[in-house]
């Protein structure tokens, strides 16, 4: 029992210790990112409440505690009482820059550079105090960072889930002038390459030395949509990155499997009813029918951003409707033949009235498929996405032809 006692009471302490060790570390974190202000000639109680007598000219200022080759948001909040004005710069040794005038809440930005000594320097004229409450810099540190005899790379990601897709910015800074920043980007979906972008962005001031550059980068949401693990890597000349991404199913694509398992066993269950049905349709009626699905599959591809080949479907679903109305207009000239003939006191034999006024629907079938063969084969829009779309009707048309005369020949032996 005196063992236990004395192994709770070592658990205690250090725990106590560990707590007061973790409070220290980031205590020393939030002191150095305090930012303290002087003056050229500054008295002792001035420096402690950081509230600044002006009385004509003052110049306030505070180096900045930080590398030089970072990027640093300094926020600033300040008081005036009497009457003052003035203005706030970012000064890289004695380069002055980011002038903004004196008021209550003040942002300077610190890009990479070459200055040693970097500093936030208020000149305020008049009569009165200045009182700086808070003076705060944060460290905008990035995803990734390479360092190069070049340039710098300054990673950072925006967004990367399955709601927003993939964004990034790269960030650089010339240590030297160079033309051309090439980089490619890679998805990989349970290890298989589903996305790859590769780009070389030329621009010689873009990349001068000393510049920063900005080079944004997007892999659009649709990579990211099915549950799974996804791996983007974004590879440079001399350095590559990789983040992973693990995509847990949601609601909706539980709905859509959902409803994809009931449309799948539904056609397989009647799939006799629909293979009879589209048999039972007419030349003209076939070819809307092919009209209508590929305006649907035109939607889906325009909904995935893949606007040349939604534009190629539309295109050929307009193909088809030209021939499907084209073959219905015939066919409607056809049945009022028919019924005239039938009121005329002719005998109601569909069977016979088909043969006489329209004897082979699969001749206009045939015509119809040379006629897109034609018109596909004179679009390099189509042909473009959808090579040999005008050999693939051209064939299917002479099958037509070919399954007629087998017919025919079939009938007159018969």
């Amino acid at each position: 029992m005196r063992s236990l006692a004395c192994s709770t009471s070592l658990n205690k302490t250090a725990l106590k210790l560990g707590t007061v060790i973790f409070l220290l570390i980031i205590l020393s974190q939030v002191s150095s990112a305090s930012i303290t202000f002087t003056s050229d000639v500054v008295a002792e109680e001035e420096l402690s409440s950081q509230s600044f007598k002006i009385d004509g000219y003052r110049r306030i200022f505070a180096y900045l505690p930080v590398d030089k080759h970072d990027f640093v948001e300094i926020n600033l909040k300040t008081k005036v009482s009497g009457d003052i004005s003035g203005n706030g710069f970012l000064v890289y040794d004695s380069h002055y820059t980011q002038q903004q005038e004196l008021k209550e809440n003040m942002k300077f930005i610190h890009e990479p550079s070459e200055s040693e000594k970097t500093r936030i320097e208020i000149q305020a004229y008049g009569k009165g105090e200045l009182k700086i409450y808070e003076a705060k810099i944060t460290v905008q540190e990035p995803e990734f960072r390479y360092d190069g005899e070049l340039y710098i790379a300054y990673l950072y990601i925006k967004a990367f889930s399955a709601d927003e897709g993939f964004k990034a910015e790269i960030k650089t800074y010339s240590r030297e002038s160079f033309d051309a920043f090439n980089y490619t980007v890679k998805v990989n979906y349970f290890g298989r390459e589903i996305f790859r972008e590769s780009k070389s962005i030329v621009s010689k001031p873009k990349f001068e030395k000393g510049k920063i550059g900005v080079v944004e980068i997007e892999v659009p949401l649709r990579y990211f949509i099915s549950p799974g693990f996804y791996t983007v890597e974004i590879t440079s000349d001399d350095w590559s990155y990789k983040k992973n991404l693990t995509v847990l199913p949601g609601i909706s694509t539980v709905l859509t499997a959902f409803i994809s398992i009931l449309t799948i066993s539904a056609a397989f269950k009647y799939r006799r009813e629909i293979v009879r049905w589209i048999f039972s349709l007419s030349t003209g009626q076939k070819f809307v029918l092919a009209a209508i699905i590929l305006l649907v599959i035109s939607a889906v591809y325009l909904a995935l951003e893949k606007e040349n080949t939604a534009n190629s479907s539309a295109i050929l679903a307009y193909y088809f409707l030209i021939l499907g109305v084209g073959n219905l207009i015939f066919e409607f000239i056809f049945e009022n033949r028919r019924d005239e003939k039938n009121d005329d006191g002719g005998e109601d034999d569909t069977e016979s009235n088909s043969e006489k006024f329209d004897p082979h629907p699969e001749v206009r079938g045939a015509l119809s498929l040379f006629i897109l063969s034609l018109f596909t084969h004179y679009s390099p829009e189509v042909l473009k996405t959808m090579p040999y779309t005008d050999i693939i009707t051209f064939t299917a048309g002479l099958l037509l032809v070919a399954l007629l005369v087998y017919k025919q020949k079939h009938r007159v032996a018969g």
